[in-house]
């Protein structure tokens, strides 16, 4: 994670696999809260990259869902998802993504999680 962080930063797609590898591999251990940013940076990543894709942001934000259901902790570290959210409200090719039922569901799902991350 700091090694792609280091080299290709933390806007590349390498270092977005990376990140939702390793916040993968939190929530499999059960450690939901150290997931949660990982998959937050992972989600940002989605976010700034060239294309947005509703089904790779739909699987991230699924997964950030299960995550804070399963948290514990009152203090985990939401501002990955804050910040990644925050970007997509003011991208203006959410505006121009086809209006499918896919995107109303993802939509739907990233109002709670923006509301859970508050």
């Amino acid at each position: 994670y700091d090694l792609f962080a280091r080299t290709v930063g933390k806007r590349s797609p390498l270092f977005g696999m990376q990140a939702w590898a390793c916040g993968n591999l939190r929530c499999a251990e059960g450690r939901y809260e150290e997931a949660l940013p990982l998959l937050g940076e992972a989600l940002y990543v989605e976010v700034v990259k060239d294309g947005l894709s509703v089904s790779e942001m739909a699987k991230l934000v699924d997964q950030i869902m299960h995550s804070l259901h399963e948290s514990t902790a009152e203090e985990a570290n939401l501002e990955p998802i804050r910040r990644a959210l925050n970007e997509l409200i003011e991208d203006p090719r959410w505006d121009e993504l086809e209006g499918t039922l896919e995107l109303a569901v993802l939509s739907h799902k990233m109002a709670l999680v923006y509301v859970a991350a508050r």
